[in-house]
């Protein structure tokens, strides 16, 4: 199984290849993301995992697309970032998500692109923070994202971040 680390930052996974824009923290590939296509082929993965690198974008899509492109078919896509609620406080954040974004990268077609050949296998909230966000996080994930991204109850319940998994379809 060959895996990517997009982005991996300081946290370098063993048996995976790591990916960032430095290499100070051990990176086995360093490449700068904002230069596209990136230096793999096509079908070349089985697993990507993007933690909190998207934010750092104001435009995604271009990377999230070629994430597509070197993944294999049924391979999967691990996406995290922080939610709207929670991404906005940190100065370096060019953009934030919830996850009917992420939803909606699925079927994009209605901003003119080609539906994309990826399907949502799994999407939640999640949070690695104190006692009070993970009570947010087990409500949000019951009650479900539309109740939660579009109604006050976001205020009541502030969420940290956003996992999602998307598969590869042929």
């Amino acid at each position: 199984m060959k895996r990517l680390n997009l982005g991996c930052g300081v946290y370098i996974r063993k048996g995976w290849i790591n990916l960032d824009s430095h290499d100070k923290c051990g990176a086995d590939v360093v490449w700068d993301l904002n230069k596209l296509p990136l230096p793999f082929k096509d079908d070349e993965f089985d697993y990507i995992y993007c933690s909190h690198v998207l934010e750092d974008f104001i435009d995604p899509i271009p990377i999230m697309d070629e994430m597509i492109r070197i993944t294999k078919p049924n391979g999967l896509i691990e996406i995290r970032v922080p939610n709207e609620t929670y991404g906005w406080s940190s100065l370096h954040h060019k953009r934030c998500f919830n996850i009917q974004a992420l939803k909606d990268f699925v079927k994009s077609e209605h901003y003119g692109i080609k539906k994309r050949n990826i399907e949502i296998i799994e999407y939640n909230y999640y949070s690695e923070g104190n006692w009070y966000f993970k009570i947010c996080v087990f409500f949000a994930n019951l009650f479900g994202n539309r109740l939660i991204d579009y109604t006050f109850l976001k205020i009541l319940f502030p969420l940290l971040y956003i996992r999602c998994i998307y598969k590869k379809v042929v």
